[in-house]
């Protein structure tokens, strides 16, 4: 993809929070309901990208006093080089942490919940959400 295809990062700050906007690129789904695919965006003009697993397992969680619920699962994100390291320099930028990180670590695991229901429907159907990491 030519970089002017690409979209630039948005970005919403509210009280130490930032929200941030990355294109999905080359969605895929194993047959155990895993799904992979890379998450790109340009920050500045430079594109930003990681590589993003999501597990096959979420466990709903009740939102207090609604019908809504929450999902929580697990994710996987990895480096891709470069594209990485200025992803890692973003958010260093827009958090304003000052730690001058210069290189992504490998991977990283973490507990992530979705705020759009679950985020990984069944295999072979298109999905959008919002995923707070």
């Amino acid at each position: 993809m030519k970089n002017t295809e690409m979209p630039e990062l948005t970005a919403d700050s509210e009280e130490g929070f930032v929200d941030l906007c990355l294109k999905m690129e080359g969605l895929v789904c194993d047959r155990d309901g895993v799904y992979r695919f890379e998450a790109s965006v340009l920050h500045q003009g430079r594109p930003v990208a990681f590589a993003v697993v999501l597990g096959a397992t979420w466990k709903p969680q009740e939102l207090e006093g609604t019908t809504e619920l929450l999902y929580w699962g697990e994710v996987r994100l990895s480096s891709l080089g470069s594209e990485s390291d200025a992803f890692v320099r973003a958010l260093d930028q827009l958090y304003e942490t000052k730690v001058s990180v210069s290189r992504k670590r490998g991977d990283i695991e973490f507990t992530a919940v979705s705020l759009e229901g679950h985020p990984p429907p069944a295999c072979g159907r298109a999905f959008e959400d919002e995923v707070v990491l």
